[in-house]
């Protein structure tokens, strides 16, 4: 791994030092060299590796296309299961190449004031180019913040949500260079307007496909995942078991991506399948660290009463052996909130979601991976 970020280092290195060595050296951009000195070779050169590194930050996340490859002998060679972390790599970079970007510009933004006598603060805060490259600023911090490891796992609703603002951040981006602060020596000056749609088309084609995929995957899984069984663990663990589809072919240790619609339409999270294959159901044990899989628990019926229960069926401990009674589950006739019948155990409760006074069920989509 530490050989892949190195090569990527080495990447971002030589795109950047190849974009100084154009600007240096081509003499449509004199003009802008001898009034800006080397914070205009800085702010382009960093331009260009935003460009390159943004088109690119789309393509980890589309687990569709990242699955397919897998099944290449290119699998062999990138380490394609650490899709993710490459994606927070290249979201490092931007970071980086937006601060040298940024400071570069506003030491533009003052040469510039000097030279037209415009006041600074107009240029940096009501300008085309300002405004929306401090609304890509802010928009990065944001899913930045949020992003983090910590906040993520305890907020992933807060994260989920925030880090679609990356499609502000590519709309910004995409008009940014339309305004034209830098120009070249003779017109016509930035008669294409805005060129980073051109960078991020394939990225971002590639990115709708899969949401569309995701979309059609999750209707199709649907129809035939039901929970048919949950049963609760020490340590905030729940075990939910869904009826195998006929279809369904899963292999041990394989992982599957879970949603449920009640919690989030669009959040989908990975579990490993914990039941045998030739066993008849499909089974997940999840651990209850974050908004999303606590409001999944509660979905499923799991209330605050069920976890008090085990927690007291689990302090009825001999005070000689120190040893917990073996395990005896108890099937409840007591009937719960929101139409569960409860099971009571020494050392799990289980419980069965029944079909509502309407005909409904419960039903979470299983997106086979």
């Amino acid at each position: 791994m530490y050989l892949y970020f190195g090569f990527w280092i080495v990447i971002q290195a030589l795109l950047f030092s190849l974009a100084i060595v154009n600007y240096l050296y081509y003499p449509m951009w004199q003009d802008m060299k001898d009034l800006l000195g080397a914070s205009f070779i800085t702010a382009r050169s960093s331009a260009l590796a935003l460009h390159v590194d943004t088109a690119l930050v789309l393509f980890p996340v589309c687990r569709t296309v990242i699955s397919w490859i897998r099944t290449t002998p290119l699998n062999r060679i990138i380490p394609f299961d650490h899709a993710l972390l490459f994606h927070m790599v290249i979201g490092y970079s931007i970071v980086f190449f937006t601060l040298v970007h940024m400071g570069s510009h506003y030491r533009n933004y003052y040469m510039v004031s000097q030279a037209t006598g415009v006041p600074y603060w107009r240029l940096l805060f009501t300008t085309g180019h300002s405004i929306t490259g401090h609304i890509m600023t802010l928009c990065m911090i944001i899913m930045g913040v949020t992003g983090a490891s910590k906040f993520r796992r305890k907020h992933f609703n807060v994260f989920w949500n925030l880090h679609h603002l990356f499609v502000v951040y590519f709309a910004c981006f995409s008009i940014h260079g339309a305004f034209c602060l830098l120009k070249p020596n003779s017109p016509p000056y930035c008669s294409s307007g805005g060129n980073f749609w051109k960078y991020w088309l394939a990225s971002g084609l590639v990115y709708l496909f899969e949401r569309l995929s995701r979309e059609f995957r999750a209707s199709w899984r649907s129809r035939e995942m039901r929970v048919q069984k949950v049963i609760l663990h020490p340590g905030k663990v729940i075990e939910v078991q869904f009826r195998k589809p006929r279809a369904f072919k899963g292999l041990a240790g394989q992982y599957a991506f879970l949603n449920c619609p009640a919690v989030s339409t669009q959040q989908w999270h990975p579990f490993t399948l914990t039941s045998a294959p030739e066993e008849d159901y499909v089974s997940m044990h999840i651990r209850l660290a974050g908004d999303w899989t606590k409001a999944f628990a509660e979905t499923l019926g799991a209330s605050e009463e069920h976890w008090k229960a085990l927690e007291q069926s689990l302090g009825e401990v001999d005070s000689r052996t120190q040893k917990r009674p073996a395990k005896r589950p108890i099937t409840g006739r007591k009937s719960v909130a929101q139409g569960v019948s409860s099971g009571y155990g020494r050392d799990s409760m289980a419980y069965t979601p029944v079909q509502r006074a309407q005909g409904q069920r419960r039903n979470t989509a299983l997106s086979e991976k």
